[in-house]
């Protein structure tokens, strides 16, 4: 499951799109565990959250 989100990210970081500077993985429970390990994993990350809740805004 953690390699997955690893890949994921690496995916995500070789796309023209990506500016190159931000990759930032969030989520809450189950999915807090795994950005907190995609995190520690892969190089190309430099945020995290866990459990992200702003004011009439939430990630389930």
């Amino acid at each position: 499951m953690f390699l997955l989100c690893y890949q994921a990210a690496r995916y995500l970081a070789s796309l023209e799109a990506w500016d190159g500077k931000r990759l930032v993985v969030c989520g809450s429970s189950q999915g807090g565990a795994k950005a907190l390990a995609t995190a520690y994993l892969s190089e190309k990350v430099n945020a995290v959250c866990d459990g992200l809740e702003l004011k009439g805004f939430s990630i389930p």
